[in-house]
């Protein structure tokens, strides 16, 4: 009876078990068991695709606040025809694209629009093209001047001949007009331009001409503080920010200063532009009051190759005869400026949209045309590195055209546009490339799979690849950066003198620091990730043996 009565206690027992589980609810715990199941690649992954649709989403959301700035401001000035613009068209601007974007306004658009409208056309792709090359391009245009006679223009463009070609068109506007009492011009960082409004009273007296020449040169130095677009007006005052601007001693100004203080001492803003003032109508006296600031403003204003192959007479001469052309049709250079300075957040914003679009439906041709765009919008952020937008715009044409006629494949153009994106982030986008490149990862993700969590073994994993990218990624950036800048500037020098070693020793200070980067953050995360291995591999059987134990029950054996 023994004998017997042990299989039968079993089998009674089993039998309990289905009775007391449904078989609904049975299958509910085994298709549960069997979806959670996974290898540490499929759990990275997931991890990885909800961290960059959380940056794209973001990234969309800065192109789309960045586009109803410009905008705001443009319609302000266009519609009150005040040049100093103001902060309300900005604002709302921003609020209301903030608000286009989190309802998700476009895609509800495009759902309505007319077949032929949703249709790429060419039109479109030069459009695009041609705002981007108007953006990167060097400037040369004069700033427009407006209510002013014959005479007064004449002595506003020959004040402006006396100033660097590049600080010149840092202002879109010089404008003669009210400023209140006892102001003689005004400044304005305005999202598509600054913009300058010189005391009426001061420029239609002939007799003034020696202090309106002053004034002119003053409020171009706070210009050219205060920078273009919407990333410098972020930072308010690229230059004034660091010493020793802000601080005495300070260059005294017979046309400003108070009894009692100097109009520099106001702030670190009035204090660059006092210093600028004299050091282009009196550098000897900024050099014996303020020999430190001095110094300064020699660096600031030290030409590039650029500056130098560009900053002449002629050139000179059609930058004034195009901006007097512009001039004549009401609006039209506002304009201009303004379709310019959105291709910047339209760029981010498209390339965004059409990335995320092409990791989530796996398709490569909008991952690739997404990429490209992306990195275009990256560097016309930066003035310093727009003109090389025109570079990326060239490869992309060539990149497009090879694969129209078959000769490289969808792989190979997603890898040509993986590498121009990081690039174009410069040492910080190589190393999260690098970060990406040593994880292991899977290529098609189940989407029943993409809200798979990290264990305690992954994250181990991802924080060692990370520290070991990272500290290489820095070291690297700063090794490299070091030494190509000093390699760049020693043969820029030799090549062209003063501008040529500024314009190599940055370009070399900028290719060594991403190639430092590159190569020291791929090296961390190599070792790195050989010491995590241990983990991958535990985490890998486990999820094995959950799988092979959900399949053993379902059968009941």
């Amino acid at each position: 009876m023994d004998k017997i009565s042990i299989p039968q206690i079993k089998q009674k027992d089993f039998s309990l078990e289905k009775k007391a589980i449904p078989n609904e609810a049975k299958d509910d715990v085994i298709k549960d068991k069997i979806e959670i199941s996974s290898t540490q690649e499929e759990r990275i992954t997931a991890a990885i695709r909800r961290t960059e649709g959380k940056l794209l989403k973001e990234t969309q959301l800065l192109g789309a606040i960045g586009i109803g700035v410009a905008t705001g401001s443009f319609l302000s000035q266009l519609i009150t025809g005040n040049v100093l613009g103001g902060i309300a068209g900005p604002i709302i601007g921003a609020l209301s694209a903030g608000l286009w974007e989190h309802f998700a306004l476009t895609d509800k658009i495009k759902e309505h629009l007319p077949s032929w409208l949703k249709k790429k056309n060419k039109v479109a792709k030069a459009s695009k093209v041609a705002l981007e090359v108007k953006e990167a391009s060097p400037r040369v245009l004069y700033p427009s001047i407006a209510n002013v006679s014959g005479e007064e223009r004449a002595l506003i463009e020959s004040t402006l001949d006396k100033l660097p070609l590049k600080d010149v068109t840092s202002v879109k506007n010089i404008v003669v007009g009210k400023t209140g009492d006892g102001i003689l011009g005004i400044t304005t960082a305005q999202p598509i331009g600054n913009n300058i409004v010189i005391k009426e009273e001061l420029v239609k007296n002939a007799s003034m001409a020696p202090i309106t020449e002053h004034t002119i040169v003053h409020e171009v130095g706070h210009a050219r503080d205060f920078g273009e677009g919407i990333a410098d007006m972020v930072k308010r005052g690229q230059y004034s920010k660091s010493a020793p601007f802000g601080k005495p001693p300070y260059v005294t100004s017979p046309i400003s200063d108070l009894p009692n203080k100097p109009y520099a001492a106001t702030n670190r803003f009035e204090d660059f532009a006092v210093t600028y003032e004299y050091y282009h109508t009196n550098p000897q006296k900024v050099a014996r009051e303020a020999p430190q600031k001095y110094s300064a403003m020699q660096k600031v204003e030290q030409p590039s190759l650029t500056d130098k192959l560009l900053d002449r007479p002629s050139v000179r001469k059609i930058g004034k005869t195009i901006s007097q052309w512009i001039d004549k049709v009401p609006g039209l250079r506002l304009t201009l400026e303004y379709l310019g300075k959105i291709s910047a957040p339209i760029a981010l914003y498209g390339g965004a949209r059409a990335l995320q679009r092409g990791i989530e439906n796996e398709d490569k041709v909008d991952k690739t045309k997404g990429k490209f765009t992306l990195a275009e919008g990256i560097l016309l952020s930066n003035r310093s590195l727009a003109l090389a937008t025109l570079g990326l715009l060239g490869l992309e044409i060539y990149v497009n055209r090879k694969l129209k006629k078959g000769k490289i494949s969808l792989e190979q153009a997603d890898k040509v546009a993986t590498t121009a994106l990081a690039v174009s982030g410069g040492p910080v986008g190589v190393t999260a490339w690098a970060f990406l490149r040593n994880l292991p990862l899977v290529e098609h993700l189940p989407p029943e799979k993409e809200d798979l969590k990290l264990t305690k073994e992954d994250k181990k994993l991802i924080a060692k690849v990370a520290g070991g990218v990272v500290a290489g990624g820095i070291g690297g950036g700063i090794a490299g950066g070091t030494v190509g800048g000093v390699v760049g500037g020693v043969i820029g020098g030799v090549i062209a003198g003063p501008p040529g070693a500024i314009t190599f020793g940055f370009l070399g200070k900028l290719i060594g620091s991403i190639g430092g980067a590159h190569l020291l953050a791929n090296l961390g995360g190599k070792i790195a990730r050989k010491l995590g291995r241990g983990g991958k591999v535990s985490e890998e059987a486990s999820g094995g043996r959950e799988l092979e134990d959900a399949q053993h029950n379902s059968t009941g054996n």
